[in-house]
């Protein structure tokens, strides 16, 4: 029987080079504006900003904080709030 790899790391989120995908989606959206404006370092520039005080805020709140938020919202493919409300008294009309 061969030995099975079972990664160290299963709930890392995905990374570009040492960054992860999330801090770099602003800079990659401002580099993608500004190729159409033509003003592309000044776009990335604003991105590498909202990056900034994006990370800020996500050191304030435990890890995998923007996943719940989606998830809570209803941007996944599932709906989020499917469950009945606990605290009304009657769940008929």
């Amino acid at each position: 029987m061969e030995p099975v790899n079972i990664p160290t790391r299963c709930d890392e989120p995905v990374h570009i080079m040492f960054w992860r995908l999330d801090e770099m989606l602003p800079v990659f959206v401002g580099m993608c504006f500004g190729l159409l404006i033509g003003q592309v370092m000044l776009c990335m520039a604003i991105g590498a900003i909202i990056t900034h005080f994006f990370k800020k805020y996500l050191d304030l709140h435990p890890d995998g904080f923007m996943l719940h938020i989606v998830y809570w919202y209803g941007v996944t493919r599932k709906k989020a709030r499917l469950m009945i409300n606990p605290y009304i008294r009657t769940l008929l009309p």
